[in-house]
């Protein structure tokens, strides 16, 4: 039976990995990101995120492996930082939220712009 949880509408973005073994795609109408097995399609993890989710930076280790999502949530109008190092257990780590300058939790090594 279908779970409306488990939902993906809307994909908007996506990301190919520098080594091609994952695809990252946001769900701009369920606001989530997921990540495919390109070989296959199987959706592999999803992990909600802000408000329509429409732009996908991918960091990636040396090796091409992806690391780490930033995701532009255009309506909430933030940035959300997911922890893809497992692409079946996606976890978001942060929300940076956009008003005079950028807010960034302590946890991520980045800087806050001056005014």
């Amino acid at each position: 039976e279908f779970d409306p949880e488990d939902a993906l509408a809307t994909p908007f973005a996506i990301k190919v990995s520098e080594d091609d073994q994952i695809l990252v795609v946001t769900a701009a109408g369920s606001d989530k990101l997921f990540t495919v097995n390109p070989n296959t399609g199987k959706v592999l993890g999803r992990v909600g995120v802000g408000s329509v989710p429409r732009g996908i930076a991918l960091e990636s280790k040396k090796t091409g492996e992806v690391s780490r999502a930033w995701v532009h949530n255009s309506i909430a109008n933030t940035v959300s930082i997911v922890e893809l190092e497992d692409p079946h257990s996606l976890m978001q780590l942060t929300r940076i939220r956009a008003t005079t300058g950028l807010v960034v939790s302590p946890a991520v090594n980045a800087c806050s712009p001056s005014s």
